[in-house]
């Protein structure tokens, strides 16, 4: 999954808030999720040259960077739901209902206040293999990631950033 974004930081080149970043997750087998948040510089910024903040790259032997086969794209967001069926993946074995009533009971298990978000601002990636499932919620706005086991029905999520 990759996607670009705009924060609030300001640029000072510009003196506007409209800083471009870039988003990315990989899912892996082991359940591992790779997520980045990388800077856009734009090639005739007169600021810096080079993102303010960079990431180390995670050190992984190839054995456990093997993605993962097949990932569960499930959001309630129109705009989002278009992308998916825009892509041969979408959800055909899943109901609008069945996603609501996921994404909700998600939401709820974060202990997210529900008033001040709608299930349009998640997007959940359902993956693993037979052994174990993961679902990794993202909350667009304000940005938020949330990892839960597939195998657990009612606990809290095992790690929460944002």
């Amino acid at each position: 999954l990759t996607a670009q974004t705009y924060g609030g930081g300001c640029d000072l080149s510009k003196m506007n808030f409209e800083e471009e970043l870039q988003l990315s997750v990989h899912l892996h087998e082991d359940g591992v999720a790779r997520i980045r948040i990388k800077e856009v510089m734009e090639e005739d910024s007169s600021v810096r040259s080079t993102p303010r903040w960079t990431s180390d790259e995670l050190v992984l032997n190839e054995k456990e960077m093997v993605a993962v086969e097949e990932v569960q794209v499930i959001s309630t967001n129109p705009a989002v739901q278009g992308k998916i069926h825009e892509s041969e993946r979408n959800n055909d074995n899943m109901s609008d209902y069945e996603m609501k009533s996921t994404v909700s009971s998600l939401v709820k298990r974060a202990n997210i206040d529900s008033s001040m978000n709608n299930d349009d601002n998640f997007i959940v990636l359902t993956y693993g293999g037979d052994e174990e499932q993961w679902k990794l919620m993202i909350q667009i706005q304000p940005f938020a990631v949330y990892m839960f086991r597939g195998s657990e029905d009612n606990g809290p999520p095992i790690i929460a950033a944002g």
